[in-house]
């Protein structure tokens, strides 16, 4: 499993492309995911996140921007990279929205891997507290073909007391929210 792979090595540095940095979107991310850079404990949750720096002299090519290591209170872990300013084709498509508060990030990966398989999606809300930089929330949603077929059932991590304490107590309004909020925001898709 990627996750497990990536959970064991040592967080390293790397400079954004410029093709991150040169795009003002991806350069909201980046500021965002910054001031949560580094390991620390978000309800039951312990996150990781690692994000890569502005350098002139950059002569990476990629789009991987930024990355996030959950490992929830019963030890599952979700890897999540942020794949930024990757032109939207056919086989993958990626969009994120930042607001005062929220980091909102989509992708959508049809290309077979031998790892995750075909049909990759990453729904990941990161959400602050009113009036606060401190982090309310993390919400990653995942579903995969090799997981499907391997029937791995935890397709959803909550992290946060009040964002965990609401999933367990309100499940059904909890997912016609988020619905919700996509419906509402159709050019976020």
């Amino acid at each position: 499993m990627l996750s497990m792979t990536i959970a064991n090595v040592e967080a390293q540095e790397w400079n954004c492309s410029n093709k991150i940095s040169d795009d003002a979107a991806s350069v909201k991310v980046i500021a965002f995911l910054k001031k949560y850079e580094g390991r620390t404990k978000l309800g039951s949750c312990k996150v990781e996140i690692q994000v890569c720096n502005f350098k002139n002299d950059s002569d990476n090519n990629g789009t991987l921007g930024a990355d996030l290591l959950i490992t929830d209170a019963e030890g599952f872990q979700r890897y999540v990279p942020f794949f930024l300013n990757e032109e939207n084709e056919r086989w993958a498509k990626q969009v994120s929205y930042v607001g005062a508060r929220a980091l909102v990030y989509r992708f959508k990966d049809k290309a077979e891997d031998p790892q995750t398989g075909m049909d990759e999606n990453y729904d990941i809300e990161i959400i602050r507290k009113e009036n606060s930089e401190e982090l309310d929330y993390i919400e990653i949603g995942y579903t995969g073909k090799n997981e499907r077929v391997d029937r791995v059932n935890k397709n959803w991590i909550a992290c946060g007391e009040e964002r965990e304490e609401y999933l367990r107590n309100n499940p059904k309004k909890h997912k016609f929210k988020s619905l919700w909020w996509w419906l509402k925001n159709p050019g976020k898709r």
